[in-house]
């Protein structure tokens, strides 16, 4: 049942597929509103955005276009149900994002080595230093496997190199 989806605030972002190609980003709200009034409680929790990129926009025949709701319950409920925009049954899928873009500085998401204001991280022990910098203080040399200083990934604490998993 709908109604009965807790919100836990790990909201899930749901694509309607093959919309046709006559909205632009100003329509969005419009959008929404005929969203949640085709399909009652729909409860959109941002406000829609089209995925497509806009260079290429003017070669498609149709956009698709993305929205978050509360859950990923909630978000599959809807899928299954079916989610209606101007009188037409829409195909849809949960969003999958694309891989993270991992900065080779610090390893950190979201932005790249160009832009990184962060202290460098090593991806092999995650010391404070780049990876190009790490040394073995028993004496390996770079063309050897060092296994004398165990791994330690930065983003999971687990022992592994960071991007490993």
């Amino acid at each position: 049942d709908l109604d009965s989806l807790q919100t836990k605030n790990n909201w899930a972002k749901i694509v309607i597929h093959r919309v046709p190609n006559q909205f632009h980003e100003d329509d969005m709200e419009k959008i929404q509103t005929w969203l949640e009034l085709a399909n009652p409680n729909l409860r959109i929790k941002t406000t829609p955005y089209i995925l497509n990129k806009l260079e290429t926009r003017h070669t498609l025949t149709s956009l698709s276009i993305a929205f978050n709701v509360e859950s990923p319950a909630h978000a599959d409920a809807w899928i299954k149900r079916g989610i209606y925009l101007m009188s037409q049954r829409c195909r849809t899928s949960r969003y999958t994002p694309r891989t993270l873009t991992h900065c080779t500085r610090c390893i950190n998401t979201g932005h790249t080595i160009d832009t990184c204001t962060e202290q460098p991280r090593c991806h092999l022990c995650g010391g404070a230093h780049l990876t190009l910098n790490h040394a073995c203080q028993m004496g390996c040399t770079r063309t050897q496997a060092c296994t004398h200083l165990p791994l330690k990934c930065v983003l999971c604490n687990e022992e592994h190199r960071a991007l490993d998993k």
